[in-house]
């Protein structure tokens, strides 16, 4: 069998070597091919917009850094989750995401502050959420004083199957 195989190769001006040669070059572009779909199937994604901004604290109206809001994209209906806002060491000021109508008010343990959100979307939609901030100060004598700059790293859940999760950080500033 092989023998009629090689004969007929050879009458068509190719040899066994170019054979194997082209179908291990195509492997590749299958493989790739396949996992394409499974790739852009795979959930939704948090992206956050405007990381690393300028804003305005309020409660205190205290500068720093934060993003303006994040990006939930590929969903399929409703989605609810947490945003979670952690001191990265010592911190003598609480941070919370304002309240707006999709957000609950913000519940704080220690310095850490929690609030849950929930928005509803069509399928394959994409939805913005814009968030602004609060300061709450320690009162005396752990006041911060005017030279104090602190980091919070803020995580945005996504509940769900899977559960998505992004995080970064924000400042700010007693100056």
């Amino acid at each position: 069998m092989s023998e009629i195989v090689d004969q007929n190769v050879k009458k068509a001006g190719l040899n066994r070597r170019a054979v194997v040669k082209g179908a291990a070059w195509s492997l590749p572009v299958i493989a790739a091919a396949i996992a394409a779909p499974a790739a852009s199937a795979s959930g939704p994604t948090v992206t956050f917009i405007g990381a690393g901004s300028a804003v305005t604290y309020s409660g205190g109206n205290r500068s720093g850094t934060a993003p303006t809001g994040f990006r939930i994209s590929g969903l399929i209906g409703a989605v609810s989750g947490t945003i979670i806002i952690t001191p990265v060491g010592t911190v003598h000021a609480r941070i919370g995401i304002q309240p707006a109508s999709m957000f609950s008010t913000s519940a704080f343990d220690g310095n850490t502050s929690t609030t849950t959100y929930s928005a509803g979307t069509g399928t394959g939609q994409a939805i913005d959420i814009s968030v602004g901030f609060f300061n709450l100060e320690d009162s005396a004598p752990n006041k911060p004083k005017p030279t104090d700059e602190y980091t919070y790293l803020m995580t945005v859940l996504l509940n769900g199957s899977p559960a998505v999760r992004a995080e970064t950080n924000l400042t700010i500033r007693f100056k």
